[in-house]
């Protein structure tokens, strides 16, 4: 049975990096997954769980989904191509480390998926978190990178440091033989406060 979405995680314990991608270009491909061991970071202080994540510059009003990880042990995706997902068992916007989400590119059929437009971020643009006890959580974009989809950057699901959210989606080119995107897209933005 062809798997519904296309799972493009890829988490590694000392540095995870994760993705998202859909597979419009390529409804019979086989999907690919990194080998990854995720391991749960979250702290219990001032956890406010994300409802809905908004991007104005692109027309983003997503509803986040809360994932852990899947059988293969990447973070997962969202079920939904409109949605994006946040990795629960870490950091949550707001609290001290990075907080990752990851969304679709595109989707069976030609459909331009939640992050289609990821790429047109840039340093300054406004993000907001809206959680589910009410709160708005604002960032701002502080720039963005390309990486092999094998990559493990530095600093993603750190559970230290500055509030940081990081948004993840397929990028490059797709490679038929392995049936994967060959590069994430990395739009790292920093908490600027609530309102």
């Amino acid at each position: 049975m062809r798997e519904r979405r296309t799972l493009i995680g890829l988490v590694a314990a000392a540095a995870l990096a994760v993705a998202a991608c859909g597979g419009s270009a390529h409804p019979t491909a086989k999907r690919s997954h990194a080998q990854a061991t995720p391991s749960p970071v979250a702290s219990a202080s001032a956890r406010h769980l994300p409802a809905q994540l908004v991007i104005p510059k692109i027309g983003v009003r997503a509803t986040v989904e809360e994932v852990g990880v899947d059988s293969h042990g990447n973070m997962d995706v969202p079920r939904d191509w409109h949605d994006v997902a946040w990795y629960a068992p870490g950091v949550a916007p707001g609290q001290p480390g990075d907080a990752v989400m990851d969304g679709h590119l595109d989707w069976y059929g030609g459909v331009k998926a939640v992050f289609w437009n990821l790429s047109q971020l840039r340093p300054g643009d406004q993000v907001q978190v809206i959680t589910k006890d009410g709160l708005t959580l604002n960032f701002q974009v502080s720039g963005s990178e390309r990486v092999p989809y094998t990559a493990h950057p530095a600093g993603l699901f750190a559970s230290g440091g500055p509030s940081q959210l990081s948004l993840i989606t397929c990028t490059g080119a797709w490679d038929t033989s392995r049936s994967v995107y060959l590069e994430r897209l990395i739009v790292n933005a920093s908490y600027v406060g609530q309102a």
